[in-house]
């Protein structure tokens, strides 16, 4: 018998491979480390800005395990009162509702996730450039990586939740890449596999991932010697997975992408008047975008109307952006064909803005620094190569360049400048960090960065009237929050005077002041800008209703339940009118239509049960009132109304009952 052919022995690990690969484990558990240090500061934040659309205020997040179906049966913010959005991205709100389901309301645990994502990102990262540079010792994907970590940039997505989705999406685009790589140098057929997952979860985390189409062919050309056959088997499961995500976006959303639904205060570009006018004002932002890279000195979470000016190319930033992202892309293919990393740095920088950038498609902001979370790679790698080209250090593999500490030593004004960049940005992170803790102390700092956008403003005003509201507040304190929030609204209206919310705003902190004629001028002017402005009208019901003037209360009540008629607040309300003008018959219909859109809204129910007690309907109030109790068992004042109808029964030994049961609860309760 022939005797089988001996089995290849299995490569042997030398020990100069098995240091190299200790080492790599090192660095990347290192800047891991570093990564989760520079955000620890934000674990125990609460929800900020778009937090609320997102988690505690979405209801499919709120239904925790149950709400994940819905989840991707809708488009990205339907949960938050089914607001429909051209966006698609539901693994986050996934991870959301399971977060809810654990732990509810409990942003602290959303918070590590987000740092425990950004530092595992970190590390994928370090060993993603270790992966396309095969030939160099460790240092050049550790400073690319330790630059990415560290750029204040990113503080935006680490230290919003919402921002969940850039972060996974990343993570898994650099998965994707990993093993694309692998898959070129080692032929497995599990790489196709890893592939394919990792690059349909990115999609399913946010859109943007869409440029690896392109991105990950570049990267193979680059950092591989790929067949074209290698390619196909490449590009096959990724165009699959972009199509397959296209087919279900369309299939939830229902319809294609409306520029037209941008709104001008979400994005300046809106208004431009002309082509000139739009790619001009296009390149003065793609020029800020650089110099907030290069000079990261201030931060804003918002940069809408009318912070960005429109401008035409005689603008010298605009210009000057314009040519620098000529010479960039000339620079970038010039020397594309010597695989210079300088190029690569760019054109991934270049294609990864791309979609963001407001060139091909406008997108509902003007700008946004969490646009920078995945284009700042490609400056990072850009940056890298430039300082190491500077400082002539030796970064290709060799003897003595194995040792990444030697190395170090023997290059100190490099290690210098890297230690200095990190020192800066790393201050910048954890005090910018201190702004995300609550919405009051965002918008507080942040209005006086973005002092002619609009928005931030209107945030600004929104954040002291629920501190005023919801919150102890000292009374010199109120003082100075309501006018501070006053005069932020009135240099708004001066930006923007069409802006409807402005008014209601203004209006809102005039009747907090109880200056009720004031509040009332203004909703009205909010109406005279929007006559659909449901909010100004059922806000001046209440406040006619405050002022005892009924019948205008029973008017602006009825403007709004037509405008908005499923609205259960309207609806209660405009009870309350019908109710104090003795039009008794009218408020049951309209409690009952509150109760009808709410089951739940156990004042309604309160409000029925002493609409039919004094239409001596007992035991249609009892049973209101019962209803009442079943929804919240220690509610005393129901406990003394249902006493006072058993008395007016001549049940006099339930009435007892009641009103001790009551006089128990809350001995102040009449």
């Amino acid at each position: 018998m022939k005797k089988p052919p001996p089995k290849s022995p299995k490569p042997i690990t030398t020990t100069a491979e098995f240091k190299k690969s200790n080492q790599d484990i090192w660095i990347g558990g290192l800047l891991a480390l570093i990564a989760f240090l520079l955000y620890c500061n934000t674990l125990n934040h609460g929800y900020v800005m778009d937090d609320f659309a997102v988690i505690s205020g979405n209801k499919f997040v709120q239904e925790g395990l149950k709400g994940i179906p819905n989840i991707f049966k809708s488009s990205y913010w339907f949960g938050l009162n089914q607001m429909t959005v051209s966006n698609y991205r539901p693994l986050s709100l996934m991870m959301f509702a399971i977060e809810w389901q654990l732990s509810p309301n409990n942003p602290s645990l959303s918070h590590w996730i987000n740092v425990f994502l950004y530092s595992l990102t970190g590390l994928m990262l370090f060993f993603l450039i270790r992966k396309m540079t095969p030939n160099h010792n460790s240092l050049f994907a550790l400073v690319v990586s330790l630059l990415w970590i560290i750029h204040p940039l990113h503080t935006e997505v680490v230290a919003n939740i919402k921002s969940r989705d850039e972060i996974l999406s990343f993570l898994f685009c650099i998965i994707c890449l990993f093993h694309s790589i692998n898959f070129i140098e080692k032929n497995k057929v599990i790489d196709i596999f890893y592939i394919s997952c990792s690059y349909a979860l990115a999609l399913f985390s946010k859109e943007n991932a869409i440029c690896l189409t392109l991105i990950i062919p570049l990267s193979v050309y680059y950092f591989s010697s790929a067949t074209k056959k290698q390619y196909t088997y490449l590009l096959i499961p990724i165009i699959i997975c972009t199509i397959l995500f296209f087919i279900a976006r369309s299939l939830v959303l229902g319809h294609a992408y409306q520029q037209s639904s941008i709104l001008l205060n979400d994005n300046s570009l809106v208004g431009a008047k002309s082509f000139i006018e739009r790619y001009a004002t296009n390149f003065y932002i793609l020029g800020y975008y650089l110099y907030k890279f290069i000079i990261p000195t201030t931060f804003a979470s918002d940069y809408s109307f009318n912070q960005i000016p429109l401008v035409s190319f005689n603008n010298p930033l605009a210009l000057t952006s314009l040519f620098i992202y000529i010479l960039l892309f000339y620079f970038a293919l010039k020397n594309i064909k010597i695989k210079n990393w300088i190029s690569y740095g760019i054109l991934f920088f270049l294609l990864s803005i791309a979609l963001v950038s407001n060139v091909f498609i406008l997108i509902s902001s003007t700008m946004g620094e969490r646009f920078m979370y995945m284009p700042s790679l490609g400056l990072c790698i850009a940056l890298t190569s430039l300082i190491i080209n500077i400082f002539k250090v030796e970064i290709k593999n060799d003897p003595t360049s194995d040792n990444i500490g030697l190395l170090l030593r023997n290059s100190k004004f490099f290690v210098f400048t890297i230690f200095l960049i990190s020192i800066f940005c790393s201050y910048k992170i954890i005090t910018r960090n201190k702004d995300w803790k609550s919405d009051l102390s965002l918008f507080s700092k942040d209005v006086q960065t973005v002092t002619e956008n609009v928005k931030m403003k209107y945030f600004y005003e929104r954040a002291i009237m629920d501190e005023l509201k919801y919150k102890k507040v000292d009374p010199a304190k109120q003082q100075t929050y309501l006018e501070s929030a006053l005069n932020q609204m009135k240099q708004a209206i001066k930006i923007d005077s069409n802006y409807y919310l402005l008014y209601n705003s203004t209006a809102e902190i005039y009747s907090f002041k109880k200056d009720y004629p004031k509040a009332i001028e203004f909703y009205k002017k909010g109406i005279a800008v929007s006559k659909g402005n449901v909010d100004a009208y059922g806000n001046l019901g209440n406040i006619y209703f405050r002022m005892q003037q009924y019948d205008s209360a029973v008017y602006y009540q009825s403007k709004a339940v037509s405008l908005n008629p499923n609205s259960y607040l309207s609806y209660n309300n405009l009870g309350g009118a019908q109710f104090q003008l003795q039009k008794y018959d009218d408020a049951v219909k309209s409690y009952q239509k509150a109760i009808q859109l709410n089951p739940s809204y156990t004042d309604a129910y309160k409000n029925l049960g002493t609409a039919y007690s004094l239409i001596n309907k007992y035991d249609e109030a009892i049973q209101n009132y019962n209803k009442v109790l079943s929804l919240d068992p220690g509610n005393a004042t129901v406990h003394y109304y249902l006493g006072l109808v058993y008395e007016k029964k001549g049940d006099q030994e339930k009435a007892a009952f009641y009103k001790n049961k009551a006089k128990s609860l809350d001995p102040s309760v009449k």
